[in-house]
């Protein structure tokens, strides 16, 4: 409705006339009939405070109220839960008409939502949410209007993948789980299980497979929470029988001087923790009885031959290991000394006159063929034609013992 009223000042009789008017229609443009149809509800601006003259009147004044905004009651869109973004739908206003928002929680205004769309947060769980929508245009009286109550709302469902394990877990493997991507802010819990009954103290991210998994499947539970959402629990796959463990290995080395009497040691290297180590030592590739310890003493037996050592390894859930040392030849025996052959000692010799050699004592007399000790009675008498060592060399030669 727009009202124009003026005032005019004719003299009657010394009184001055007043007269306002009341207009139900609108009026466009002084002495202008509006069109058919038209449909403007308000007094265009230019009508303001326009001033007028006319015939026996001195001046007139029009002023227009502000029209009034054609506002549609807004409404809520979206899943009424925590973690769900809202968009308020403003429906039909006046054309040109600029909009702004404003959300509320249970009838008290929400710091700083003020966009056209509002994504719930855990302050909102169970309780029900407005949206005031104000309008605005040049000529028009600004006007807001708000939603009916949306809610209350409900705890957030959060986004949670399926974890993944190793397909194919061996003992001793470290196997994480893979989690992929969460609810941003989701705390993750863990519970790994074999063939289905829980781990004890198997609650990390990872877990080192043990002999007792040995031909075990295995699962991971993971369990996520959230102020404001509901917790979720998800379980992986299984997977394959876990396989025995490959144990870290190293090749032993020998040490020492290779030679009869003296001491080799093999120093077994690096394996895995908790490796039970025994050891046998080889000649020619043969088991030498008895030699199980980290050191051998060479014997005459090695002498020549090549010395090895075996190192077995062995842990529960791992597949048992041999490793072989290299070879190491042990020095030969050295021969003994050949000794000088003794010259042959003649066992007869010629004379010194009338006497015989130390060497050769007794006398041989060659015309008598009779030999003669020291011990004889004529001994001293009897020149020698030969000497003999022993008894036997002159009795060899022809000779017989004198009888005195």
């Amino acid at each position: 409705m727009s009202r124009i009223s003026w005032k005019t000042q004719r003299v009657l009789g010394g009184a001055a006339l007043a007269c306002t008017l009341l207009l139900t229609s609108a009026v466009p443009a002084l002495g202008a009939v509006p069109s058919s149809g038209a449909s403007s509800p308000a007094v265009p601006a230019a009508l303001i405070h326009q001033a007028v003259t006319a015939p026996g009147t001195t001046t007139a004044s029009v002023t227009a109220a502000p029209g009034e905004l054609v506002a549609a009651t807004p409404r809520i869109t979206g899943a009424p839960r925590v973690g769900e973004k809202l968009t308020a739908i403003v429906g039909y206003w006046t054309p040109g008409t600029r909009t702004t928002y404003q959300w509320y929680r249970a009838g008290q205004r929400i710091t700083g939502a003020t966009a056209k769309t509002y994504t719930a947060t855990v302050h909102d769980m169970g309780k029900a949410l407005t949206v005031a929508v104000t309008g605005s245009q040049a000529g028009y009286t600004t006007r807001t209007v708000t939603s009916a109550a949306f809610g209350p709302l409900a705890a957030g469902v959060l986004t949670a993948p399926v974890p993944k394990v190793p397909a194919a877990p061996k003992v001793g493997q470290r196997l994480t789980a893979s989690v992929g991507n969460w609810t941003a802010g989701t705390v993750l819990k863990y519970q790994w299980y074999r063939n289905g009954s829980g781990i004890k103290g198997a609650t990390a991210k990872s877990y080192t497979a043990t002999a007792s998994d040995r031909g075990k499947a295995l699962t991971v539970k993971v369990t996520g929470s959230r102020m404001g959402y509901a917790t979720k629990s998800v379980t992986s796959a299984k997977s394959r029988a876990v396989a025995a463990g490959t144990l870290k290995t190293a090749v032993p080395k020998v040490s020492g001087t290779a030679k009869a009497g003296m001491k080799l040691t093999v120093s077994r290297g690096s394996w895995t923790t908790g490796t039970k180590l025994t050891q046998r030592w080889y000649r020619n590739g043969a088991a030498i009885s008895g030699a199980t310890g980290t050191a051998y003493t060479l014997k005459s037996a090695d002498a020549g031959r090549t010395i090895t050592v075996k190192v077995t390894g062995s842990k529960a859930g791992f597949t048992t290991v041999t490793r072989t040392s290299a070879g190491v030849r042990v020095q030969a025996a050295a021969r003994p000394a050949a000794k000088p052959t003794p010259k042959p000692v003649s066992t007869r010799t010629a004379p010194r006159g009338k006497s015989c050699p130390s060497t050769h004592p007794i006398k041989g007399n060659a015309d008598s063929g009779i030999y003669h000790v020291p011990t004889g009675s004529y001994y001293s008498r009897t020149t020698p034609e030969e000497c003999f060592r022993t008894e036997s060399a002159a009795r060899a030669a022809g000779y017989r013992k004198s009888l005195l």
